[in-house]
């Protein structure tokens, strides 16, 4: 049954919750209106809606339940000229005492009218415009997201980032939210599936395969996965029985390598990065002595006699390897003495360039400065 109301008091607000009292009694339902964004409860008093619902009884007593409700064009006007477009009460009631019932027309198709109204320029006008046209976009974001728990501030997010239509490339392809940060993939499989996309789907399998080599990525630092143990976790996910594995290894997202009998797959910008810094290290890593063998082996005598320390065949040839090479990578198990062969680097180092032109530094709390000097 349909009920107007006008709210008298917010009683309770949970996300899109309301229960409000209203002239006709007690209502709760859900509302999916942008304009109630962050707005305090004195500006819900006196708003007008047209509810969907029925009356139902609780422990509390009887009350309406509503599962749609809309807000009279009036009052959605002045909240959203005066809370979001933000030119002022006293304006917004002036425009709409000016136009009247004519107010959505005259914004939308007469705009230079708005002039007309005292404390309107063409700057103010301008902005009018300007933000019912962006307001009319994320108002219906909101109303489409809203069961899918998406914020405010994401739908404002996803709106800069597909612009007017949003709405339109979202249904088209629902997981393009997940290039929205703090957006993940079962929150956009969700809505995927109650808009009746296939659960075979490519762009699902697509969306799911990249989900998937993230979680193992972030997780367990693996840049790929053998296509039959991610084929597993992808069924698994998806609660599938099969899907065919030419949608990944066709797709341009993913590098597909032949290794052994395996066959190996990940994302193919983490392949590129990773070919890069190889380039990069390859290219800059040509031999480019700082002292001569003579002059490391008389700085090794002094610092293992200073220092009341020996070092063991392959931490010396450490040592030399440091002086010859740009780029030097030292590596070795606990207790092998990485940080003592590291001091002993860079107490050579420092007669060449000086301390202060070191720069360090650490994963830990540790100053790599204070370690090693």
């Amino acid at each position: 049954m349909e009920l107007f109301i006008t709210i008298e008091r917010l009683i309770f607000k949970d996300k899109n919750f309301f229960i409000l009292k209203t002239n006709q009694g007690i209502a709760k339902g859900h509302i999916y209106d942008l304009e109630l964004e962050d707005v305090s409860p004195e500006y819900i008093v006196g708003l007008k809606y047209r509810l969907e619902g029925e009356w139902k009884n609780d422990k509390y007593g009887r009350f309406f339940s509503f599962t749609y409700a809309e807000m009279l064009t009036e009052y959605r006007l002045f909240l959203f000229l005066s809370k979001i477009a933000k030119i002022g009460e006293k304006v917004t009631l002036n425009l709409i005492e000016y136009f009247g019932n004519d107010l959505e027309y005259i914004i939308e198709n007469q705009p230079e009218r708005l002039v007309e109204v005292k404390g309107i320029g063409e700057k103010r006008a301008k902005k009018i415009v300007s933000n019912w046209y962006k307001y009319g976009c994320l108002r219906q974001l909101a109303k489409f997201l809203a069961p899918f728990n998406i914020s405010h501030n994401y739908i404002v997010k996803i709106y800069n980032r597909f612009g007017e239509k949003s709405l339109e490339i979202i249904k088209s392809n629902p997981y393009c939210l997940t290039e929205i940060n703090g957006i993940g993939f079962k929150t956009t499989d969700k809505l995927a599936l109650s808009l009746g996309i296939d659960p075979n789907d490519p762009k699902r399998i697509i969306a799911c395969t990249e989900y998937v080599l993230q979680i193992e990525g972030n997780n367990n630092g693996h840049c790929y996965l053998s296509l039959d143990i991610l084929k597993e976790k992808i069924i698994d996910t998806l609660d599938i029985h099969d899907f065919d594995t030419n949608i990944l290894l066709t797709n341009s997202n993913f590098i597909v390598c032949n290794y052994s009998s395996d066959t190996l797959i990940g994302f193919k910008n983490l392949y590129d990065k990773e070919k890069y810094i190889y380039r990069y290290l390859t290219l800059n890593n040509e031999t480019n002595y700082l002292f001569s063998p003579d002059k490391v082996k008389e700085f090794l005598d002094e610092y293992q006699t200073e220092n009341n320390i020996t070092f063991s065949d392959d931490q010396i040839k450490a040592i030399y390897e440091a002086n010859k090479s740009k780029i030097f990578a030292l590596t070795g198990y606990a207790g092998t003495g990485k940080s003592s062969v590291t001091k002993a680097i860079l107490q050579l180092l420092a007669i060449k360039l000086g301390r202060s032109n070191i720069v360090g530094c650490s994963l830990s709390l540790h100053h790599p400065q204070d370690t090693f000097f």
